[in-house]
């Protein structure tokens, strides 16, 4: 299935940069914020609003759109995944079926290669996110992994061991025998001893065990057999031929309270050559039911015996959070680039600019060579600086067609001739600061902690450790199983009828035999006329135990160890946050700075050209301020550029950015990136956006 992309908002040209904030913007001291509030803050990635910042423009208001939200899927992982509904009615059979994989699309979307093959794709910072979830292979890769997760807690309802996923801590600790493994049931199908010379008890049928999926046996036999024998005494011939039929069926389970049950049937048909039996053929019936439990370690509601169902579905947390993370990286990296690549294009048709006017000077250098109000000095010197800006701008279109390269790794799933071969065009201006980044140092770290996926994560391996630090130590007790169990047999069959009372029945008295069959056996023991009871239990005291000492320490010392790595995360996220908090009051003080000294530098430019026509100065002080400006023309671009990836580092760093981007991550392999709302997005603790996008509401 192809994943559904529509571009969202109006693409953007012509837009000039917003003004930058008249006199000076404070700073966040160094070492504190006003503790008084949080204030609204500006970590504003504008994208922006064609009306407030193109003259001759239609009001603001009619620029903006109501955007429907956009159901993206990313079709590099399977759009219908049912391996885990398993039921046994009314289609029994798929549960014997093995599942396959759906067909993956992993083609582009047509929508982009038909923008690829007409030789330009337009891309705002929306489309760009948009295509990065529907098409990018690290975030798809990524959502494997959550199903992983769900194949194991699958795995876990049958009484195995979660196999892990990645991110999770390692349990093996809980690999012992004793902890959540499926123990003997013991219960299965047993003729109960009857028939035969002697008869017996079929013994105790069922001890204690751990989860496991019911199960159905079936089983059945023919055999003929024949034996010579030592003595003609028992069975009164001295050959044995035995013709015996044997079927049956018996049904185990065990449950997570440590109970397991079995049920066993079993039918017997046997011919011996032999009149000294009371029936022959004879038909033997059994039937047995045995419940066993575990007393210790486990008992009926401890956590020893949902071990692996318990560590399964911290794993599937794990699994998501390391998939949130994936998308919060490959949405930042996405931005980024596109930012990177705005950067460039922008320098580039600064330097294109810079040329054409160079080459004007050029010509007019000429002519006032030719008329001689020039000297030939200034004409070389003038040369060698067209050429040196030509030179320059050849140099920036390569690293944006380089940097062009790096986004569409992002955006597409196939690397096609088209998309080689597409030039990509960013529609939408750098950002401008609208106000001071005053934003409390302690808030936004605190919203990182509630935020970021690897947080998470690690809280859920907490819970993890802690499960094995606890089952560990319940492991230490000794092992007490108990059972019980019932059976009851029947016999029945062709029956010697003698004239006589005397066994064996000498041959000249038998009559003909007495009917019976299998239906009486079986009314026989589920009447249970021939009963055999059975209670029991076992008990295994280790007097050492050094094994489960053993793994005990290591579930308290891996406990402990989880605890240390959770405050070093949070101790390195709280100096990540600080550190781009930071990065961002310096990204601020960069660009206004710049702002100043280019606005000196475009009066300076423009006196030295007055000056030159009037030929009160001479070419190489149009040059020198020619160069000045353009260095700070670059350096306004790169200080503006910062500020952008300044603002998607700290939304990545508190884990906000999916928010402010107004991506919602709904259930596995689906995302949902809706327009902003009018009033900005959701409510969050620190009230701070980053770019509404492209034509939406705000």
């Amino acid at each position: 299935m192809s994943a559904a992309f529509t571009p969202v908002g109006r693409e953007r040209q012509g837009v000039r940069p917003a003004q930058p904030v008249a006199g000076p913007i404070p700073l966040r001291a160094r070492h504190g914020w006003p503790r008084r509030h949080v204030l609204p803050a500006v970590l504003l990635l504008l994208a922006l609003p064609v009306a407030a910042q193109t003259s001759g423009a239609a009001p603001a208001a009619q620029h903006h759109r109501a955007v429907a939200a956009v159901t993206i899927a990313n079709t590099a992982v399977p759009a219908k995944v049912d391996f885990a509904n398993v039921s046994l009615f009314p289609r029994f059979w798929r549960v014997y079926q093995p599942w396959h994989v759906p067909a993956l699309n992993l083609a582009n979307p047509q929508a982009l290669d038909r923008a690829a093959q007409n030789g330009t794709i337009n891309l705002s910072l929306h489309r760009v996110i948009a295509l990065a979830l529907a098409d990018n292979l690290d975030i798809a890769t990524a959502d494997y992994e959550r199903l992983f997760a769900q194949a194991d807690q699958m795995r876990t309802k049958g009484g195995a061991a979660a196999r892990g996923v990645s991110g999770a801590v390692s349990t093996t600790s809980l690999f012992s025998g004793a902890i959540g493994a499926s123990g003997g049931i013991g219960g299965g199908a047993s003729t109960g001893g009857a028939g035969g010379v002697v008869g017996g008890g079929g013994g105790l049928r069922a001890l204690g065990g751990g989860l496991s999926d019911p199960q159905l046996n079936f089983f059945f036999s023919d055999e003929h057999s024949k034996s010579p024998l030592n003595s003609p005494v028992i069975y009164g011939t001295p050959i044995s031929e035995v013709n015996q039929t044997v079927g049956g069926a018996s049904f185990t389970q065990g449950f997570a309270t440590g109970t397991s049950i079995s049920v066993s049937g079993v039918g017997v048909r046997q011919y011996i050559n032999s009149n000294e039996l009371f029936f022959n053929p004879e038909l033997i019936s059994s039937v047995s039911l045995g419940i066993g439990q575990n007393i210790f370690p486990g008992g009926f509601n401890s956590v020893a015996n949902r071990a692996f169902l318990i560590v399964a579905e911290n794993n599937r947390h794990v699994a998501d959070a390391v998939f949130r993370q994936k998308v919060i990286q490959t949405v930042a990296q996405a931005a980024e680039q596109y930012w990177d690549l705005a950067e460039l294009q922008q320098e580039v048709r600064v330097a294109r600019q810079t040329s054409r006017y160079a080459g004007q000077l050029l010509a007019d250098t000429r002519q006032l060579v030719a008329r001689g109000k020039a000297p030939e000095s200034q004409l070389i010197e003038v040369e060698s600086q067209s050429t040196t800006l030509r030179q320059n701008e050849l140099t920036l279109q390569t690293q944006a067609q380089q940097q062009a390269t790096k986004l569409k790794l992002y955006l597409v799933r196939d690397w096609s001739p088209a998309v080689i071969a597409a030039r990509l065009r960013t529609t939408e201006e750098l950002p401008s600061p609208q106000g001071p980044p005053n934003l409390s140092e302690q808030a936004v770290i605190q919203e990182a902690l509630r935020n970021r996926p690897e947080i998470q994560e690690d809280r859920y391996n907490l819970k993890t450790r802690e499960l094995e630090a606890k089952v560990t130590g319940i492991a230490l007790q000794p092992t007490l199983q108990v059972g019980a169990s019932i059976s009851a047999s029947g016999l029945s069959g062709l029956q010697v009828n003698c004239a006589v009372n005397q066994f064996p029945c000498p041959a000249s008295e038998l009559r003909a035999p007495l009917p019976g069959g299998i239906t009486q056996a079986f009314t026989q023991s589920l009447h249970v006329t021939y009963p055999d009871y059975a209670v029991g239990f076992s008990l295994a005291v280790p007097l050492v135990n050094h094994v489960g000492r053993a793994d005990h320490a290591t579930a308290e010392l891996q406990l402990a160890q989880e605890r240390v790595v959770i405050r070093n995360q949070e101790n390195k996220l709280a100096q990540q946050v600080d550190s781009d908090l930071i990065a961002l009051d310096g990204a601020v003080a960069k660009l206004q700075d710049v702002n100043a000294s280019r606005q000196l530098a475009e009066q300076a430019l423009a006196n030295a050209k007055a000056k030159y026509q009037m030929g009160a100065t001479t070419v190489f002080t149009v040059i020198d301020a020619q160069k000045a400006l353009l260095q700070l023309q670059t350096a306004a671009i790169q200080a503006r550029a910062d500020y952008a990836k300044a603002q998607i580092k700290l939304a990545e760093a508190t884990g906000t950015i999916l928010s402010q981007y107004h991506v919602q991550l709904r259930a596995p392999r689906r995302a949902q990136l809706a327009a902003p709302s009018r009033r900005g997005g959701p409510l969050a603790p620190v009230n701070w956006s980053i770019p509404p996008l492209a034509g939406a509401n705000h």
